[in-house]
């Protein structure tokens, strides 16, 4: 049998950058589909807001695992986390509205 020693400090270094990164992506999904739903011309915004947020992710994937296995284990479970969270708010703002 062989024994992994975890290391929590990345994994929690990566917990936090992953739900940083996933406020950011998702308050940026909602941000351009406020401006897109505004507009007249929303298929623009929609293609800015996704290149922005999607360079801006695989970005922030790429340092998190060129720091090692557990801090991008632990990106990956905070940017679940924030999915989570997203999903979450926008039902509560969807019954409020």
């Amino acid at each position: 049998m062989i024994a992994v020693a975890a290391d929590w400090g990345a994994l929690a270094a990566g917990l936090g950058f992953g739900l940083l990164s996933g406020a950011l992506f998702f308050g940026g999904l909602r941000l351009g589909l406020t401006f897109a739903l505004a507009s007249a011309r929303p298929a623009a915004w929609l293609l800015l807001s996704a290149l922005f947020r999607f360079t801006l992710l695989l970005g922030a994937l790429w340092l998190a695992a060129t720091e090692g296995g557990w801090t991008l284990a632990g990106f990956v479970l905070g940017l679940l986390a924030a999915r989570t969270g997203a999903l979450f708010w926008a039902r509560v703002d969807g019954r409020a509205g």
